[in-house]
C-alpha cells in the first residue's frame, strides 16, 4: 500500500539584507560599545599612570574575546589602540606620539591586547567545543538507550528522526528498505507530515543530495539499509560528522531488530520442520497401525469365511469396527489441529448438558467393552454449558480415550464438574502411571508424548487439540498430578455464560 502524501521543506522566509548585515555585524557593534564604555571610564582614572589606563582597555578586549571570539577581539584591540592614542597620549586629539616612552607603551599595548584576545578567544573556543562535545555525548547516550529499548525498526527510525530534527531545527525523514518484502518505509520527524515510497526511492538507492535535503547513509554489516534525509542544503563538517554518528548508532539498533526478526523466522522455520517430521512420523506409524489391523481382519474374513465360526467372525468384525473408529479419531485430530493452526475453528454455541456429551463420548469409545468403569459427578448448577457441542464432545473423547489407554484393567476414570468462580470446572482423572512433574505443561505440545510411560500408540495431538478447543471458548486446560491416588488429572475451565439458556438439554 502506497501513500501519495509528501513531505515538503518547511517554508522559511529569507532574512532581508539589512537584517542579515546586522546579525553578522552584531559582535563588532558589541565590541565598539565595550571599548566606548572603557573610553568613558578612562577620564575618571586620568590621574593614574598610562599603564593602568591601558589595563582598562585591555579588560574590555578580554571581555570581547570571551564573549565573541577572536576577530571581534582583534577589532577591539585596534579600536582601543586608536582611542588610547587619540584621547590619552600627548599630543591629545591626534594620532601623533611626542614621547618615545608613549610609543613603546602603545606598541606594547597593541601587542598584548592582540595576544591576550587571541589566547582568550582560543580558550573560549576550546570551552565551547568541550561543552558541545559534552552535550553531544549526553544526546548520544540518551539516543543509545532509547533505540536499545525500541522493539521494531520503524520505532528506531522514528527516534532517530525526532532527535536529528531537534538538533538541526528542521524536518528529518528516516528511510529504510525491506529487501525481502521489496518495500520502502519512510518515517518523518514529528510534526512534519508523512513520506512516501515514491518520493524517496532514488535517495534510498544513491544516498546522494537532492535539492533542499542532505542525506546520511544508514550502514550496517549487511550494507546500506537506509538513509536519513535532513532538510538543510549545507551542513558544516562538524554537523555532518555528528549527524553521521547518531545515524550509525541507530543503524546498529536497526541491525539488532533485523537479527531478532531473523531469529524469530529461523525459530518458526525450525518449528514448522519439527511439526512436519512429527506429522510424517504420525501418518507413517500411528495411522498405519489401525489400518493394518483393519486390513488383516478383513483379509482373514475373505480368506477363511467358510471355515470361521460365527463367534470368530464377530470378533474379526468387532476388531475392524474398533480399529476403523480409532483411525477415524486420529484423522479427526489431524483435521482439528489443522483448523486450529490456521485459525479456521468457528464456534456454533448452544446450551449443552455435560452429561449428554459425556454419554455420547463414552458410547463412541465403547469404554464399557474395555472393562473400564466411569464414575461421573456433575453438580446441579454445572450441568449446562453454552458451548459448541460437537467440539466439546471431541474434547471428552480425547481425554477419556487418553485415560482409558493408560488405566489398568478394571480401572476407574472419574469425571467431576462443578461451578467455580463464574466458570465450569471439569476434572478427569485416571489410575495410570501419571505424568512427571516436569512434563505437565509439555504434554499439551503438538506431537509430544510422555516417553517414560508412553508405550501406547497415539499421535500426541489429543491434549493439544483439547487445549486449543477450550481456549477458543475462552477457557483453559491444564494437567496435574492426581491428588487422591495414582494417575493423572486433566482440568478444564470453561467460562459460564450469564445468559439464561434457550433450552435445557435433556431436561
Amino acid at each position: 500500500m502506497r501513500d501519495d502524501s509528501t513531505i515538503s521543506p518547511p517554508q522559511q522566509s529569507k532574512p532581508s539584507s539589512l537584517a542579515g548585515y546586522l546579525l553578522h555585524a552584531r559582535p563588532y557593534i558589541a565590541a565598539t560599545i565595550v571599548v566606548g564604555i572603557a573610553a568613558a571610564i578612562a577620564p575618571i582614572l586620568q590621574r593614574l599612570p598610562h599603564a593602568n589606563l591601558s589595563l582598562l582597555f585591555m579588560t574590555g578586549v578580554l571581555i570581547v574575546a570571551v564573549r565573541y571570539g577572536l576577530w571581534p577581539s582583534i577589532y577591539a584591540s585596534l579600536l582601543s589602540f586608536l582611542i588610547f592614542n587619540f584621547f590619552f597620549t600627548a599630543p591629545l586629539y591626534t594620532f601623533k606620539v611626542s614621547e618615545e616612552g608613549d610609543v613603546a607603551t602603545l606598541v606594547f599595548f597593541l601587542l598584548m591586547a592582540a595576544l591576550s584576545g587571541n589566547l582568550t578567544a582560543r580558550m573560549r573556543d576550546e570551552m565551547t567545543k568541550r561543552e558541545k562535545a559534552s552535550k553531544r555525548t549526553a544526546v548520544l547516550q540518551v539516543l543509545t538507550q532509547r533505540v536499545a529499548g525500541a522493539p521494531t525498526r520503524d520505532q528506531v527510525l522514528q527516534i532517530l528522526a525526532d532527535q536529528l530534527a531537534d538538533n538541526f531545527m528542521c524536518s528529518v525523514v528516516a528511510i529504510a528498505a525491506d529487501s525481502k518484502a521489496g518495500t520502502t518505509t519512510a518515517v518523518a520527524s514529528k510534526g512534519h507530515g508523512a513520506a512516501t515510497q515514491r518520493d524517496w526511492n532514488e535517495l534510498l538507492q544513491t544516498a546522494a543530495k537532492i535539492p533542499g535535503w542532505t542525506a546520511l547513509p544508514l550502514n550496517t554489516v549487511r550494507g546500506r539499509i537506509g538513509v536519513v534525509a535532513i532538510n538543510q542544503n549545507i551542513l558544516t563538517r562538524d554537523e555532518h560528522e555528528y549527524g553521521q554518528v547518531l545515524a550509525d548508532q541507530a543503524a546498529v539498533a536497526v541491525e539488532r531488530t533485523m537479527l531478532v526478526m531473523d531469529l524469530e523466522e529461523a525459530k518458526l522455520t525450525s518449528q514448522r520442520e519439527q511439526l512436519r517430521v512429527a506429522l510424517l512420523s504420525s501418518v507413517s506409524h500411528d495411522l498405519r497401525t489401525p489400518l493394518s489391523s483393519v486390513i488383516g481382519a478383513a483379509s482373514s474374513l475373505l480368506a477363511y469365511e467358510s471355515t470361521l465360526s460365527r463367534d470368530d467372525k464377530s470378533v474379526l468384525l468387532q476388531a475392524i469396527v474398533e480399529e476403523a473408529e480409532r483411525l477415524d479419531r486420529h484423522i479427526q485430530n489431524l483435521l482439528d489441529m489443522t483448523r486450529l493452526g490456521q485459525g479456521q475453528l468457528e464456534l456454533q454455541r448452544d446450551w449443552e448438558d455435560i452429561r449428554d456429551l459425556l454419554s455420547a463420548a463414552t458410547r463412541r469409545l465403547r469404554l464399557g467393552a474395555r472393562n473400564l468403569r466411569i464414575e461421573t459427578a456433575v453438580a446441579d448448577d454445572a450441568q449446562l454449558m453454552y458451548v459448541h457441542g460437537d467440539l466439546i464432545e471431541q474434547v471428552f473423547v480425547n481425554l477419556l480415550d487418553n485415560a482409558a489407554r493408560y488405566s489398568p484393567g478394571q480401572g476407574t476414570v472419574r469425571v467431576t464438574a462443578r461451578k467455580d468462580d463464574g466458570a465450569i470446572l471439569i476434572e478427569i482423572s485416571d489410575e495410570g502411571p501419571g505424568i512427571p512433574e516436569s512434563e505437565l505443561e509439555k504434554v499439551f505440545d503438538p506431537f509430544y508424548r510422555v516417553r517414560e510411560h508412553d508405550r501406547k500408540s497415539g499421535t500426541g495431538l489429543g491434549l493439544s487439540i483439547c487445549r486449543g478447543i477450550i481456549r477458543a471458548h475462552g477457557g483453559d486446560a491444564t494437567a496435574h498430578s492426581n491428588a487422591i491416588g495414582p494417575g493423572a488429572l486433566l482440568r478444564l475451565r470453561i467460562p459460564q455464560s450469564q445468559d439464561k439458556p434457550a433450552r435445557h438439554g435433556s431436561e
